[in-house]
C-alpha cells in the first residue's frame, strides 16, 4: 500500500474518532435552571418561545420587529386557540414592551402582554385549561404580574395613577380602565411602593406569597379607630402602612378587538382576604408583607439605634405614639393577638417576629395582630392601667361585631410581659393596702382618688384567654439596682400628660406611684415587685413562658443578661422553653418565634380556654 493511501486512511480514522458524541452529561439542575430562563429573569426570550417562533419563521433580526410578529401570532391563535401559544405571545409582548424606548410604545405592549397572560389563565374561549403541572401556568401568572407591575410603575411616574378612569391603546384596540373594588381608598395614599421594584435590607427573610396581582405597600395617615379619653385611656389606631394587591380584571374575551374594551382596576388587602374569585375560580393573591414591615421601620427610625433607645426614656419621644395599633382593617372573625414591647423599646421590636408569623397562612387566616405602644419610663401600674382601659373600651366597641374578640391572646416581652400578666391578674393584698393609703392621701380629691385607685385595684380581663411571657421579670431584675439602672433613672422624665395632671394635684399623689418609674418598679425589692408577687393570675387563663439564656438553651440556672431564670420562671405555666439568646434579641430568635407559633396553633385546636 502506498504511503499516501496510509496517510489518507489515518486521516479518516482521526476524523471518525473525533466526531462529537450525540449525548453530553449536564449538571443535575441544568433543566430546572433552563425552565427559569425567560424574559422576566434574563431579559431574553425563553428557549420554548424562541423555538416556537423559529418554527413559524421568526428568528434572528426578524424578532426585533414586534408589530408584524404579534399580529401574525394573534391571527394564528384566533384561528386555532392554544393557551401555550398565548403564553408565547404574552412573553414576546412583555419583552418588547420592556425594551421599548418611550411611554407611548411601552404601555400598549405591556397592557397587551398582561391581557394575553390573563386570557391564558381565565379565558374559556382559548381551548382546554392548562394542566396544573404545566410550567406555562405559573409562567402566565408571572407574566401577568410583572407586565402589570411595570405598567403601574410607568403610570405612577407619568402622573397617571390607575385609580383614575382613563383609556389606553392596545396593539389591537383601545382599553378603558374602570374603578373597581377598593380603588376609592387609593385617594388617601401618600406613598406607594411596588414590591416587584424594591427589596428590604432590614429583615433577614423576605416573605412573599405567590399568587396573582401586584403587591404594593401603601402609606397613609394612621386612622383613629377610638379617640383617647384621658391620661389613662390612650387612642386606638389603624396603622398607616399596609400591604395591598393590585389586580386588573379584563372584561372582554381575548378575541375581542375595537375601541370599547375595558378592564377593572381592583385593590385587595391580602392580610384580610387571601383569595379572590375570577370566572368562578378561587385565585390566591400575590402578597408581600415583608416590604410593608420594612416600610414601618423606615417611617419610625426615631425608635431604633442606640442613641434613639436612650431617647425612648424621654417622655416626649413616646407621648405622641402611645396607644393600641392595628396592622390591618379590623376583622371580627379573627382572634386578636396583642404584642406589648418592653423597657426602652417600641412596637418596632416585633417586626422580625411579625415578618415570620405573617408568612404563615394558618395564622393569618385566624389571627389579627395588634401592638401596644407606651412610654416605658412611666410606672408600670400606670402603663398597665392605660392598656387595661384601652382594651376594655375596644372590647365594648368590637364585641358586637364578632365573638373572636372574646378569645384574645396576649404576648409580652420583658416589661411588656408584666403588663400582660396584670391583664389576667386580680390585685392582691399588698396592692389593696396601697389602695387604702392612696385613698387617704388623696382624700377630698375624687379625681385623684379615681386615678390612683385605677392603678392598684383591678380584675382579670374576662376576654383574655391565653398569655405568653417572653423574658418577663416576674420577680424583678437586679439591673434596676445597678449603676446602669441608676443612670437610666436619671435620664428618665415623665410625659407631659402625666406631669401636668400630677402637678395640678400639689404633690398629694402617692409617692410609690407618681415618683417611681418603670426602672424603679423592676427592682426585686420594690413595692411593685413585691405586690405583683402577692397577686395571682386567673386560673382560667393558661400561660406560657419563653425564657432566654445567654449561653445554653434549656438551662434553668442562667440569665439572659438582664433577667435571670429565677425571675422569668413561673409555676403553673402550661409550657416553658429556654432559648439561647440575650434579653434584647430573645423574641427575635427563630426558636422563640417557632414556640409562639406552636402556642398559637395549639390555641386554635383547644378553642376558648375560659372556665364556665
Amino acid at each position: 500500500m502506498k504511503i499516501s493511501h496510509l496517510l489518507t486512511l489515518l486521516c479518516l480514522l482521526l476524523v471518525v474518532g473525533c466526531t462529537t458524541t450525540p449525548i453530553a452529561r449536564v449538571r443535575p439542575n441544568y433543566w430546572a435552571q433552563l425552565l427559569t430562563e425567560n424574559a422576566l429573569t434574563t431579559e431574553e426570550l425563553s428557549e420554548h418561545t424562541t423555538t416556537y417562533l423559529a418554527l413559524r419563521g421568526w428568528q434572528g433580526k426578524a424578532l426585533r420587529k414586534p408589530d408584524p410578529i404579534l399580529k401574525d401570532l394573534r391571527a394564528q391563535l384566533l384561528q386555532t386557540p392554544d393557551r401555550v401559544g398565548l403564553t408565547v405571545f404574552a412573553e414576546y409582548a412583555y419583552l418588547s414592551g420592556h425594551e421599548a424606548k418611550n411611554l407611548e410604545e411601552k404601555v400598549p405592549l405591556l397592557l397587551t402582554a398582561a391581557r394575553a397572560a390573563y386570557a391564558t389563565l381565565f379565558d374559556e374561549n382559548m381551548g382546554p385549561r392548562l394542566d396544573p403541572l404545566d410550567p406555562n401556568l405559573r409562567f402566565a401568572a408571572d407574566l401577568y404580574n410583572y407586565s402589570l407591575s411595570e405598567l403601574v410603575d410607568l403610570l405612577l411616574q407619568a402622573g397617571k395613577p390607575p385609580q383614575k378612569e382613563q383609556c389606553f391603546a392596545l396593539i389591537d384596540g383601545q382599553l378603558k380602565l374602570l374603578k373597581g373594588h377598593g380603588m376609592d381608598e387609593a385617594q388617601g395614599f401618600t406613598q406607594t411602593l411596588l414590591a416587584f421594584s424594591h427589596k428590604t435590607t432590614a429583615l433577614e427573610l423576605h416573605n412573599r406569597r405567590r399568587g396573582l396581582g401586584v403587591p404594593v405597600v401603601t402609606v397613609r395617615t394612621p386612622t383613629q379607630l377610638l379617640p383617647g379619653q384621658n391620661l389613662l385611656h390612650p387612642p386606638v389606631y389603624q396603622a398607616g402602612v399596609m400591604p395591598v394587591t393590585f389586580l386588573l380584571r379584563f372584561s372582554d374575551p381575548w378575541c375581542a378587538t375595537g375601541e370599547n374594551l375595558s378592564a377593572t382596576c381592583e385593590l385587595w388587602k391580602p392580610l384580610s382576604q387571601t383569595q379572590v374569585e375570577i370566572n368562578g375560580r378561587s385565585v390566591p393573591l400575590e402578597a408581600d408583607t415583608s416590604l410593608a414591615l420594612a416600610e414601618v421601620y423606615a417611617k419610625h427610625e426615631q425608635f431604633y439605634g442606640l442613641l434613639n433607645m436612650l431617647r425612648l426614656l424621654r417622655g416626649k419621644t413616646m407621648e405622641g405614639n402611645r396607644g393600641l395599633f392595628l396592622l390591618e382593617p379590623y376583622n371580627p372573625q379573627k382572634i386578636p393577638v396583642l404584642l406589648t414591647h418592653g423597657l426602652m423599646d417600641s412596637p418596632l421590636t416585633w417586626v422580625p417576629m411579625l415578618n415570620a408569623l405573617l408568612s404563615d397562612p394558618a395564622l393569618t387566616e385566624k389571627y389579627q395582630f395588634w401592638l401596644f405602644c407606651y412610654p416605658t419610663m412611666n410606672p408600670i401600674p400606670q402603663s398597665a392601667s392605660e392598656l387595661r382601659n384601652s382594651l376594655l373600651a375596644l372590647h365594648k366597641e368590637m364585641k358586637t361585631k364578632g365573638q373572636a374578640w372574646d378569645d384574645m391572646v396576649l404576648v409580652g416581652h420583658s416589661m411588656g410581659g408584666l403588663l400582660s400578666r396584670l391583664m389576667i391578674t386580680a390585685s392582691g393584698t399588698q396592692f389593696k393596702e396601697q389602695e387604702q393609703r392612696c385613698m387617704e392621701k388623696a382624700e377630698g380629691d375624687p379625681e385623684l382618688q379615681a386615678y390612683l385607685k385605677s392603678l392598684v385595684n383591678f380584675e382579670p380581663l374576662p376576654f383574655v384567654r391565653r398569655a405568653v411571657f417572653i423574658g418577663a421579670p416576674h420577680r424583678g431584675a437586679d439591673m434596676a439596682n445597678s449603676g446602669i439602672g441608676a443612670a437610666g433613672k436619671g435620664l428618665m422624665d415623665r410625659p407631659e400628660y402625666i406631669r401636668a395632671f400630677l402637678e395640678a394635684k400639689e404633690g398629694r399623689e402617692e409617692k410609690l406611684l407618681s415618683q417611681a418609674n418603670g426602672i424603679a418598679n423592676l427592682a426585686p425589692d420594690s413595692l411593685f415587685s413585691l405586690a405583683l408577687g402577692d397577686s395571682v393570675w386567673s386560673p382560667a387563663v393558661p400561660v406560657h413562658s419563653i425564657i432566654g439564656d445567654m449561653w445554653t438553651a434549656g438551662s434553668t440556672n442562667g440569665t439572659d443578661g438582664v433577667v435571670a431564670y429565677w425571675s422569668s420562671h413561673v409555676k403553673g405555666a402550661q409550657s416553658e422553653v429556654v432559648v439561647q439568646a440575650d434579653h434584647m434579641t430573645l423574641h427575635k430568635k427563630i426558636p422563640a418565634i417557632a414556640e409562639l407559633r406552636r402556642i398559637l396553633l395549639e390555641h386554635l385546636k383547644k378553642g376558648p380556654c375560659i372556665q364556665k
